[in-house]
């Protein structure tokens, strides 16, 4: 919680009121030093204590590749909520899949609700699949000047995610349900196709 005491100058705050100065530290322990008029000390610590407890932190489960809906292309949408919430802070966490939010208390809900209710449509409107092809004939799967590959996204509204180092045979296709079944049949299809010429 020391990142929100610290937050819009918490601690300058602190000692312009009370004349005591506030020492955080830097080396992970938890204890915070106190220096000052005895008399002040108190009101120091009260003030330590809101400034601590200012912000409410949740976590929202969130697949790993949903990220970047969330995120939005150049980060927008996670632009967009920093405009309408500005003091609040998205961590986007894709190796647990997990989104946390600090927020103050009087955006805490509306801004969770928000972030959940995007999460929600996502994982109703969008669907993962993970197809492995040998990779030997991934260069052919996506054709010259990516011809082939376009074809596929264009007819079925998907991205499709091919690795660029060989010995990777996974392709990711992500976008909607139909979308993601139908790019996957042509994917499997093509690769047939190419193995046996």
């Amino acid at each position: 919680q020391h990142k929100y005491i610290e937050r819009k100058g918490g601690l300058q705050q602190i000692f312009e009121k009370t004349e005591v100065w506030v020492e955080i530290p830097t080396d992970g322990s938890s204890t915070i030093n106190l220096t000052g008029p005895e008399d002040k000390l108190s009101s120091a610590l009260s003030m330590l204590f809101e400034k601590a407890n200012s912000i409410k932190t949740t976590d929202i489960d969130c697949p790993s590749w949903l990220l970047k809906y969330i995120i939005g292309k150049n980060g927008e949408n996670i632009k967009s909520l920093y405009e309408r919430y500005p003091n609040i802070t998205i961590d986007c966490k894709k190796e647990s899949n997990i989104i946390t939010i600090d927020a103050p208390h009087e955006d805490f809900d509306t801004a969770k609700d928000e972030i959940t209710k995007r999460v929600n449509e996502l994982i109703q409107t969008h669907s993962r699949a993970v197809v492995k092809i040998d990779s030997k004939i991934h260069k052919h799967l996506i054709g010259k000047s990516g011809a082939n590959i376009n074809k596929i996204k264009a007819e079925t509204g998907v991205n499709i995610k091919i690795p660029q180092q060989d010995g990777d045979s996974e392709i990711e296709i992500i976008g909607s349900p139909d979308g993601v079944k139908k790019a996957r049949d042509m994917l499997v299809e093509q690769a047939k196709k190419i193995e046996n010429e």
